[in-house]
């Protein structure tokens, strides 16, 4: 058999008016910047845990590009525990790679 299409009506549109709708519950916030330790101290000191340092510095800057994550209040039915678990497991990484990298250039305490 051969299927026929045609056009669907009575659709949602796919774009709707930012202000007709509630906004989406957020979990956490982030940044990204180019690591230096004056603004990681700032972040950290912000509540922002590291989770991510670029191993090969930028072409541009010159700097580590980092991203760092900050959990934010408990939405109903949402889970927060993942960060901690992910920070801990970027700071495992960071820490075995410090020595065998161009982030060897970094200072070790950076991150950690």
């Amino acid at each position: 058999t051969e299927e026929k299409l045609s056009a669907r009506k009575g659709l949602p549109p796919l774009l709707v008016p930012i202000g007709s709708r509630r906004p989406e519950p957020l979990h956490y916030i982030g940044v990204s910047y180019g690591i230096t330790a004056e603004l990681y101290r700032f972040w950290k000191r912000a509540g922002f845990l590291c989770t991510y340092v670029r191993q090969v510095a930028s072409d541009i800057t010159g700097e580590h590009t980092a991203i760092c994550l900050k959990p934010l209040d408990a939405v109903a039915g949402s889970n927060t525990d993942w960060l901690p678990k992910l920070h801990a497991d970027f700071r495992r990484r960071f820490a075995s790679l410090i020595g065998f990298s161009s982030l060897a250039t970094l200072p070790p305490s950076l991150p950690l």
